[in-house]
């Protein structure tokens, strides 16, 4: 009973959702395997290979849904496949489908895509960061930009997260470690009580820049860098540009080391 859309073919698009099924059966089925689980031994190893499993299945179906988009290539299911894909670390293939398909940019499909790509498009590693605006613990504007020509850390964070203030002791010894080689930190509060965030800097130690516009998430820092959850890091080189996200713990002390390795 599949119609056909745009110049795909019911045979395309019933191959496109066969393989979401799939994949969409093959989480489920992970998610439901706790529920078979007694002990709590058993629950605790779960949780231990839990992330891992999902990431392979989601490598898979990307994977799968990558091979079937460059297969059907100029076939409008192309373009309703592709939205299926996580567009962070599939930026250049969505890119490809939606130069494809501006004939079609009058759909919704096409212009879905397109609000997908101009998102995530200017966070892209490589990418000139965007510019940060906004105000230091006394009320002056703070920029991003500013901290060109030295390593600089985005550190999305605030006062009420309990893993954020677990992990400032191992970024302050970083920060000790590298600041006098050209390592800086932007703290960007989450925070929408200042007297909470401020005593929380004072409290933790942390003397790098720090600056919130303490709107919480609706921060416009927060939402331009697609910040659902805290902590969370954007590393910047000297030239602004993007250089790693999301690093913490282990992987930030490795990156620092081999960026400022003699």
């Amino acid at each position: 009973n599949f119609k056909a859309v745009g110049n795909s073919t019911p045979s395309q698009l019933l191959e496109m959702w066969e393989l979401l099924r799939v994949h969409s059966e093959a989480s489920a089925k992970l998610a439901d395997s706790m529920d078979k689980l007694k002990t709590s031994q058993q629950k605790y190893s779960f949780y231990q290979r839990q992330p891992a499993l999902s990431k392979a299945l989601e490598a898979k179906k990307t994977k799968d849904l990558s091979a079937f988009i460059r297969k059907v290539d100029t076939s409008f299911v192309a373009m309703l496949a592709a939205q299926y894909l996580d567009p962070e670390p599939n930026l250049d293939l969505l890119e490809e489908v939606e130069k494809k398909f501006r004939k079609y940019s009058y759909t919704e499909y096409y212009k879905a895509l397109k609000e997908r790509i101009d998102v995530y498009a200017p966070l892209a590693i490589g990418r000139t960061a965007p510019e940060i605006r906004v105000p230091d613990v006394n009320g002056k504007e703070l920029t991003l930009s500013s901290l060109r020509g030295q390593w600089v850390l985005v550190d999305f964070w605030a006062s009420w997260c309990g893993p954020c203030r677990k992990e400032n002791p191992n970024v302050l010894a970083l920060y000790k470690k590298y600041h006098p080689q050209g390592f800086e930190i932007f703290g960007v509060s989450l925070d929408n009580n200042k007297g909470q965030w401020q005593e929380a800097i004072q409290k933790d130690g942390i003397d790098w820049v720090h600056g919130s516009d303490l709107l919480g998430y609706q921060s416009a820092p927060a939402q331009l860098y697609v910040v659902n959850a805290i902590p969370f890091t954007v590393l910047i080189d000297p030239q602004g540009k993007i250089a790693a996200k999301g690093l913490r713990g282990p992987a930030l002390e490795q990156k620092l080391a081999q960026v400022f390795k003699k």
